[in-house]
């Protein structure tokens, strides 16, 4: 869990009536994202001011403060399946493309900005490997679409814009679905069949902001963080009739 006092903190959930925290790191600023290595040894997260920091998780030894990369403001991140690549939304800096591969020393590979037609503050990035695709949320931009078949030189494939402050992102690979939190407008449910032409399917109206958004792992819901009404679930099982679950 990352708190906004320049902590992350391990949480044990076996109890989930009753979670635990068992390890917490003092990282380099005020992390605002995080993303976990698939061998759960390491953090990445994403901080305000500070850049991409790496924590390592490796047990027994106490969450460690390990390798740092100073840029604009990072929002969010997102780690390969690799494990080797880190694509971080760093808001006015553009997108950063990292290598993590010695985690220690993690080295800048890109950055994709305004000059190269990725405009607005980047707020968001989600992948889909399989096209060699980022999809991008970018403020009151909307969503870019990021060729990523070589990180060291992405390219911005297309741009739609949408209502709304894009805010957040989460991808289905199921459905080829992108589900955008983009704050008073509400989540906005996008085709991305075809990543050259992303299409509006369905926005769905939440009564506040939408401002983060997650997947359920069977891909069937989709989890928003809304305001003054919490954490909102919506159905998405079939994208084009997205309903929130009351």
């Amino acid at each position: 869990v990352a708190d906004n006092a320049g902590y992350v903190h391990v949480v044990n959930v076996a109890k989930r009536e009753a979670p635990v925290i068992v390890g917490s790191a003092e990282v380099e600023n005020f992390p605002t994202g995080l993303a976990v290595s698939a061998d759960a040894t390491f953090i990445y997260l994403a901080e305000e001011d500070g850049g991409l920091s790496v924590v390592n998780l490796d047990s027994p030894a106490p969450p460690t403060l390990v390798g740092n990369l100073r840029t604009t403001s990072a929002s969010a991140t997102t780690l390969a399946s690799s494990g080797n690549t880190v694509f971080l939304a760093d808001a006015n800096g553009g997108l950063r493309i990292v290598d993590v591969s010695s985690p220690a020393a993690p080295t800048l590979l890109a950055t994709l900005g305004a000059a190269a037609g990725l405009a607005g503050d980047i707020t968001g990035v989600a992948l889909d490997e399989a096209a060699g695709v980022a999809f991008v949320t970018a403020d009151d931009r909307g969503l870019h679409v990021v060729n990523i078949v070589d990180p060291a030189n992405p390219t911005v494939i297309t741009t739609l814009p949408l209502d709304g402050f894009a805010a957040d992102i989460a991808f289905s690979a199921t459905d080829d679905v992108a589900y955008i939190a983009a704050d008073d407008a509400g989540l906005h449910v996008v085709s991305v069949a075809n990543p050259a032409a992303p299409a509006l399917l369905k926005t769905v109206s939440l009564g506040d902001a939408a401002y983060a958004v997650s997947l359920s792992a069977n891909e069937n819901t989709v989890f928003v963080a809304n305001g003054v009404n919490g954490v909102r679930a919506v159905n998405v099982s079939a994208p084009l009739n997205a309903a929130v679950i009351d």
